[in-house]
């Protein structure tokens, strides 16, 4: 006897079939079932329970609502349900009361139920929270534990399902006037940015080359004195006595150095006061230039430590001498003749 192809996709359809309600028998023998519900039974003393946990639908995309219903059927003409929790929710997990807790009586006992939102953002199998019961019979209470169940998130938006038009390429677009305008307009402020931008470049190239022009020409020995005067004045707060003095001395000397030709840094104090004497320099100024010189070896070698009004008013002191020195002389070259004095005008008699 032969026996068709269709009637044996039959028979092999019909076998699974039987093999999954086996299955599904003996997990609710086992109080714990697969699928969109679950279930566990049992008794404590003279109390008989079946807990049911469900959760609607059991696979949903991310964020979407699930419904978590959980009911207790106690048996017992004294079983009273008590009051409902669950433990903490995983962080990828929001649950939120739906339906407030519900009890009715029955003749054979009581039945219990309430419903829970659910949403999921985490994608695969996350885990609801342990939830119970308290059961009150015959002034025992005690605690029943839901079966555990499971929210399965499959994936982050919905399947689009439907008949889907053929792409048929990009769609033609006109330009209107007005977009040629907007494009125009466009097109001549970048060229417009360009060009500011290229004579903001050269000005300030040019005003660069001025400001390095006006550093590098000489100036006066006065002008870097002082400044040099001023910026010890600016660090006199900060510098030790020795330090400050030091600068001082070699400011001078630099200073003395470039107007009277004098080495001032090779000369001891006494031998810079003679030679600028015997090349007549002004007597006060001399004096003064030796007197500021011998303070600052005093605080270079000696460690004296003076007030910090004295030192400003060394600094006040240097900064007189600015003028006070006579320049000095460009002797002629050996050989070279001097020019001729102009003769005296005749008187006309």
């Amino acid at each position: 006897m032969r026996w068709a192809p269709r009637s044996l996709s039959v028979l092999a359809a019909a076998a699974l079939l039987a093999a999954a309600v086996f299955v599904g028998g003996c997990a609710r023998r086992a109080e714990t079932t697969r699928g969109p519900a679950v279930e566990r039974s049992g008794s404590h003393g003279s109390l008989h329970y079946r807990l049911r946990s469900q959760i609607s639908p059991a696979r949903v995309t991310l964020g979407d609502r699930a419904v978590w219903r959980l009911t207790a059927e106690l048996s017992g003409a004294e079983a009273q349900p008590g009051t409902f929790s669950h433990g903490p929710a995983d962080s990828s997990l929001e649950i939120v009361p739906l339906e407030p807790p519900s009890a009715s009586r029955r003749e054979s006992g009581a039945r219990w139920s309430t419903a829970l939102e659910v949403r999921g953002y985490d994608i695969g199998r996350m885990p609801l929270p342990i939830a119970w019961i308290t059961a009150t019979v015959a002034g025992t209470v005690d605690t029943l534990d839901f079966p555990p169940d499971t929210l399965y998130v499959d994936s982050l938006t919905t399947a689009i399902t439907g008949s889907v038009e053929p792409d048929r390429g990009p769609l033609p677009t006109e330009l209107r006037p007005a977009d040629y305008a907007v494009a125009i307009a466009g097109a001549l402020l970048a060229i417009a940015a360009i060009l500011v931008a290229l004579w903001l470049y050269r000005r300030a190239r040019r005003r660069s080359r001025v400001a390095a022009r006006v550093d590098d020409a000489p100036q006066p020995p006065e002008v870097t004195f002082l400044k040099s005067i001023e910026t010890l004045r600016a660090e006199i707060g900060s510098l030790a006595r020795d330090e400050f003095y030091e600068g001082l001395s070699l400011a001078i000397r630099v200073y003395v150095t470039a107007v009277t030709g004098v080495p001032a840094l090779d000369r001891t104090t006494g031998e810079l006061e003679r030679e600028l004497s015997t090349r007549g320099s002004d007597a006060d100024a001399v004096g003064a230039i030796g007197a500021m010189l011998r303070r600052s070896d005093l605080a270079k070698f000696a460690r004296h430590e003076d007030p910090l009004v004295e030192a400003r008013e060394a600094l006040d002191g240097a900064a007189a001498l600015s003028g006070r020195l006579h320049p000095r002389v460009e002797e002629p070259a050996p050989g070279s003749t001097p020019p001729p004095a102009s003769a005296p005008p005749r008187a006309k008699g």
